[in-house]
């Protein structure tokens, strides 16, 4: 059957979880990242798979105008998802997002 194995991180885990979603041979279920960029040395070689990238509005670390950029033309903008007056940290809603996304692409309700 079809792969359940995501990988994810939060923000510098993101930034490595998504070059190895990319970089490796593994054939990842999805990736899941929290407040972090994306490497600028990525290869998009491979078929676009399960992606979600999770930043807060409010990160000062690491504030979404700087790292939007790092991600345009690789991840599209039905990828990322945006969450009012979070900073660089993990929440509730971000949890519950992550949740909705694995359930979604291993089909479980």
């Amino acid at each position: 059957g079809p792969n359940k194995l995501f990988i994810g991180g939060f923000s510098q885990g993101c930034a490595m979880s998504l070059h190895s979603f990319y970089e490796t041979k593994i054939e990842w279920a999805g990736v899941i990242g929290v407040a972090a960029y994306m490497f600028s040395i990525i290869k998009f070689d491979k078929k676009i798979r399960s992606q979600e990238i999770i930043h807060g509005t409010q990160d000062i670390l690491r504030p979404w105008e700087f790292v939007k950029v790092t991600y345009e033309g690789k991840i599209g903008p039905e990828d990322i998802v945006l969450v009012e007056g979070v900073g660089h940290e993990m929440k509730k809603p971000m949890l519950e997002k992550i949740s909705e996304f694995i359930n979604q692409v291993t089909g479980k309700k």
